[in-house]
C-alpha cells in the first residue's frame, strides 16, 4: 500500500513544541486502504535557544579634571603704596603667579613702602581650609619685615591673621573661614624708610589647599 510518509510519520519528544496538521490530516483520509484513524501529524517545532552572547564590561576612562586654575593669586583688585615708596618696584604683575623673587636683579616682587597696602584676588580657584595650613604668603626671602595679613571669602568683609612676617603659612581655621578669596596685606609701616625698597616686598600668595570657585 502506497502511504504517503507524512501520514506515517509520528514523531516523539518530550521537548518538541506539538503542533497538528488538519490539512495533512484531511490529506491521509483520502489514501485507500487506511486503516483506523487517521495518522496525527505530529511536527517537532525545534526549541531554539538564544543565543550566548560574550558578556563585556566597558571601562570608560573619564578625565576628571578640578575646574580650579593655578594655586596662585590671579588679579591684583587694589594697590596703595605706602610713603616713602620706590617707585621703580611698583609693577603689581609682580605678584601674580608662583614666586619669583630675584634679590641681585630686584625683581619679581612688588615694594607696598611704608604703611602701603594691597588686596588682591584668587580667581580660578579659592582657597580653602584643608590639612595643615591653607594659604602661603611669599615675602622678601630675609623675613626681616612684616605685614598685616587679611581674608575674605566675598572680597567685602575680611578676618585678619593679625601680624605675621613676610614670609608666613596661614590656616584659614584660626580665624573660622571655610574659604578665601581675596586676600589683604597691610605693611605695617616699620620698615627702612631709606632703605631701596622700603616697606615691605611682596613676591606671591599661593593657596595651599585650592578648589574650584
Amino acid at each position: 500500500m502506497n502511504v504517503p510518509l507524512f501520514c506515517r510519520l509520528r514523531i516523539h519528544t518530550n521537548r518538541a513544541l506539538l503542533v497538528i496538521l488538519p490539512i495533512m490530516a484531511l490529506a491521509c483520509n483520502s489514501v485507500t486502504g487506511l486503516v483506523g484513524a487517521t495518522p496525527t501529524v505530529w511536527v517537532l517545532a525545534p526549541t531554539i535557544s538564544p543565543p550566548i552572547l560574550p558578556v563585556f564590561t566597558a571601562t570608560i576612562a573619564v578625565s576628571v579634571s578640578s575646574s580650579a586654575g593655578d594655586p596662585y593669586i590671579d588679579k591684583v583688585v587694589s594697590f596703595t603704596p605706602g610713603n616713602p615708596v620706590n617707585p621703580d618696584l611698583g609693577k603689581t604683575e609682580s605678584v601674580l603667579g608662583p614666586p619669583d623673587f630675584n634679590v641681585s636683579a630686584l625683581t619679581g616682587f612688588l615694594d607696598l613702602g611704608i604703611g602701603g597696602n594691597i588686596i588682591v584676588e584668587f580667581v580660578d580657584n579659592l582657597a580653602v581650609d584643608g590639612p595643615g595650613n591653607d594659604i602661603e604668603v611669599y615675602g622678601d626671602p630675609a623675613n626681616d619685615e612684616q605685614w598685616i595679613v587679611e581674608a575674605s571669602a566675598d572680597c567685602v568683609s575680611y578676618k585678619s591673621f593679625g601680624q605675621v612676617g613676610e614670609r608666613a603659612s596661614l590656616d584659614l581655621a584660626t580665624i573660622g573661614l571655610a574659604s578665601a578669596r581675596c586676600i589683604r596685606i597691610n605693611d605695617k609701616g616699620k620698615g627702612g624708610a631709606g632703605a631701596t625698597s622700603p616697606g615691605t616686598e611682596l613676591d606671591a600668595i599661593q593657596a595651599l589647599n585650592s578648589s574650584a570657585p
